[in-house]
């Protein structure tokens, strides 16, 4: 019943819409989009759902969480229609013969951030102004937490070991939840850790940790513009359904405008579902979100390529297993 009631409420708004544009009514797409992880990043998605542009263009789009790469599964299994992923996944997926296709661009740099415990960092003469190839130096020997292995986070961290030019081993790994990161990190637990703001934000905020490295804020640089959350569906589904693909696009470029023309506005989006976060915590939250978000969510090739050089150095994926092309991956034709 409440399934029913929603669709007739984003159909009437849709008539609506019609009739006051001058437009044709037509039907409405249904369809649903599997979200990996409750995180600020996926603004888009939210703004798009507080808005109800999804209506606006024409689609009934319903949101299911299924965690990690569980969502790009999901999609290959026919579960689900879309996935909001990093490209990674889509790359790793073609690779072993299945084949995705990427909509559009969500957020073009890595929102992960290393934080290591300020007393150690102060002990090793640490320099926050100094190159990123010197500052990850402190990484041998230490103990940091990732969400899970085989993740952005951990890919992220072995990223940093190979840039500082030791091996991934000299790293000693401890797999949590981000949710678990700042306790742990309190009792001493771990000497650093891997995550996105605002669970990398907590510990700076209060002065027991520092920054070392930070996606959002372009490190490493040779990995900018980087597919960090793309929308993916299967390549069949857009030629069966182009007025659904085509639908989506359009609701995904207007979000995209307004987050990064409305900042406050996405703020709000934001806050609604993070309403017990500290402000100053929320505003660098915010501040590595609007950075990440870019404003017309294109896909370019090169996003695609640092993806895959990343799989290559976190030692995920073998050197010759890069690809010499990715324009079978993406088309921008649905945002346009």
């Amino acid at each position: 019943m409440v399934e029913k009631s929603k669709f007739a409420t984003a159909a009437a708004v849709l008539a609506l819409w019609m009739i006051g544009a001058g437009i044709p009514a037509r039907a409405i797409e249904r369809a649903t989009v599997a979200i990996p992880a409750v995180s600020p990043s996926f603004v888009v998605q939210a703004v798009a759902d507080d808005h109800d542009l999804w209506a606006k263009y024409g689609v009934d789009l319903k949101s299911v969480a299924v965690p990690g790469v569980g969502a790009v599964n999901a999609v290959l299994s026919g579960s689900v229609d879309f996935a909001e992923s990093a490209a990674a996944s889509p790359l790793r997926a073609a690779r072993s013969g299945q084949h995705l296709l990427i909509i559009a661009t969500l957020m073009d740099r890595l929102y992960v951030q290393l934080v290591m415990r300020r007393t150690l960092l102060e002990a090793a003469s640490f320099d926050p102004t100094a190159s990123l190839a010197a500052r990850v130096k402190v990484l041998p020997g230490r103990t940091i937490a990732v969400e899970a292995i085989g993740g952005a986070a951990f890919a992220y961290l072995r990223v940093l070991a190979a840039l500082g030019g030791f091996g991934p081993d000299d790293v000693r790994v401890a797999p949590m939840l981000q949710s678990s990161m700042e306790a742990a990190f309190a009792a001493n637990a771990i000497d650093g850790f891997v995550a996105g703001p605002p669970y990398s934000a907590g510990p700076v905020d209060a002065g027991a940790g520092l920054v070392v490295a930070s996606g959002p804020d372009g490190d490493p640089d040779s990995m900018v513009p980087f597919g960090y959350i793309v929308m993916l569906t299967r390549p069949e589904l857009c030629t069966k359904r182009r007025a659904l693909c085509v639908g989506i696009g359009h609701a995904l470029r207007e979000a995209a405008a307004y987050v990064c023309d409305n900042p406050d506005g996405a703020a709000a989006s934001v806050k609604k579902r993070f309403p017990t976060l500290d402000r100053a915590i929320f505003r660098t939250t915010m501040k590595a979100v609007l950075n990440g978000t870019p404003r017309i969510p294109v896909t370019s090739a090169a996003e695609l390529e640092h993806a895959d050089l990343f799989n290559v150095a976190a030692g995920l994926t073998k050197p010759e297993q890069k690809r010499t092309s990715y324009d079978d991956l993406f088309t921008n034709e649905y945002i346009r």
